[in-house]
């Protein structure tokens, strides 16, 4: 999750998630936290493929107030997991 982020609204952001596999990582959910508003942007969960990226987006809505209050990913398990996943290049 990063915090008060630039991001316009009306922009579409998408992250690069590489999940290893044998994870318990069954979705993940992209999601735009903003400070006034409407609620959370939110992209729908999608099913991952294991060692590859994945490309998710989020749509921050148009009447956001900027900077965002936050800005991530929301991992969804199908049982206890630890381990390690990669997000990279944002945009």
């Amino acid at each position: 999750m990063i915090s008060n982020t630039a991001t316009t609204a009306g922009k579409t952001v998408t992250f690069h998630v590489w999940i290893l596999s044998g994870t318990q990582i069954s979705s993940i959910q992209p999601m735009c936290r903003i400070t006034t508003g409407p609620g959370a942007g939110l992209g729908g969960d999608r099913q991952l493929q294991t060692n590859a990226w994945n490309t998710i987006t989020v749509a921050v809505p148009s009447n956001a107030a900027t900077p965002l209050n936050a800005l991530g990913v929301q991992f969804s398990t199908s049982g206890s997991w630890t381990g390690t996943c990669h997000v990279d290049s944002i945009g």
